[in-house]
């Protein structure tokens, strides 16, 4: 009887990150013991693509999924599960990808406000 649950790595997205492109491509590796029976890729809380069993055993259980970029973060997430019902639910992964730089600027919260800052002060440099 099995008992374990497949196994899922995601490349191509890490978390946390900041990408200054046009969209990414993660590569989802899914692996079990027995058999696998579907991987589904949830973005921002929607399933955006549903892998069958016939495509992950085509694939060798390695798939790709395209990431457009966005003007705010994206969370991304992978649910597996294998023939005999088990299920496995990968670590969510946050990252933005924007060619904007006004985007990319806003998006750091450390640089934003230094900015401003540095604004406020020399505002009141030159009226000093």
């Amino acid at each position: 009887m099995d008992t374990a649950p497949p196994n899922v790595v995601v490349t191509g997205v890490e978390d946390q990150a900041r990408y200054y492109d046009t969209g990414r491509i993660a590569t989802i590796d899914v692996r079990d013991n027995i058999a696998l029976f579907r991987a589904e890729v949830w973005l921002n809380g929607s399933l955006v693509r549903t892998f069958d069993q016939d495509e992950l055993a085509a694939s060798d259980g390695v798939v790709t999924c395209p990431i457009q970029s966005g003007d705010d973060w994206q969370t991304l997430y992978v649910k597996a599960s294998d023939a005999a019902g088990n299920e496995f639910v990968s670590d969510s992964r946050t990252f933005l990808i924007t060619k904007n730089l006004l985007i990319q600027w806003y998006r750091r919260p450390w640089l934003f406000w230094g900015s401003v800052a540095a604004l406020i002060m020399l505002f009141a440099a030159a009226l000093w």
